[in-house]
């Protein structure tokens, strides 16, 4: 029986592997509100909190080009993101996913920002969706979200990576802004993230590995 099942095992491998290498998630920002300029950033309306993304911003996070989002971590974003806080993003090496090795594990995430933008006193509401990929591991983020105000959420989130993304926030932002951040590892799983979205995926494999173990 054991010989019947382990075919299966192959395939269920197999497709959690390739789900790994091939993930999409939506890139884009959506910003209403000023900056201390006056300018409006350049931003895509479906990004917005809420609402699903244009087919055309999914992205191939295996195609994409990464920055470091600081010195001595292995997690990167795409050079495309904006980095609006965390200013080293713009001056870090840029990693290419041809550069790693073969393990590398990408995840989807979305992060929020609604609240008072300091330098005009003004509120100003943002969304970011994008990739982040780890090389050196095969286990991507969890399925997970965060949601507080922004002085108190860098103390809840777990994974550094995920802490990067408001990293300096608080030097921009009034401190009772409402932040929020999720991670995800299927396809455009930050379309349309909340915490009660998690990947199905993980849940559907997890269940079939439980149902097939006792045949062992």
């Amino acid at each position: 029986m054991a010989n019947k099942i382990f075919p299966v095992f192959i395939t269920l491998l197999v497709i959690i592997v390739a789900s790994a290498e091939a993930l999409k998630c939506y890139e884009c920002q959506y910003w209403d509100g000023k900056l201390a300029d006056g300018t409006t950033p350049d931003d895509e309306d479906s990004c917005e909190n809420g609402k699903t993304p244009k087919d055309e911003l999914s992205v191939d996070c295996s195609t994409l080009e990464y920055k470091l989002l600081s010195d001595g971590r292995y997690f990167g974003v795409p050079q495309s993101f904006p980095g609006l806080f965390n200013m080293g993003w713009k001056d870090s090496t840029a990693i290419s996913p041809h550069q790693t090795n073969n393990n590398t594990a990408y995840s989807c995430v979305k992060s929020t920002l609604d609240g008072i933008l300091l330098a005009t006193n003004e509120t100003v509401r943002t969304t970011y969706r994008t990739c982040v990929m780890e090389p050196n591991t095969t286990q991507s983020l969890p399925d997970k979200c965060y949601a507080n105000k922004l002085s108190k959420i860098l103390a809840d989130i777990k994974e550094p990576v995920l802490a990067s993304f408001f990293e300096g926030a608080e030097a921009a932002w009034d401190g009772s802004s409402d932040a929020g951040i999720c991670s995800c590892s299927e396809d455009n799983c930050n379309g349309a993230i909340n915490s009660a979205n998690v990947s199905g995926f993980v849940l559907v494999v997890s269940t079939l590995f439980a149902y097939f173990s006792k045949f062992l």
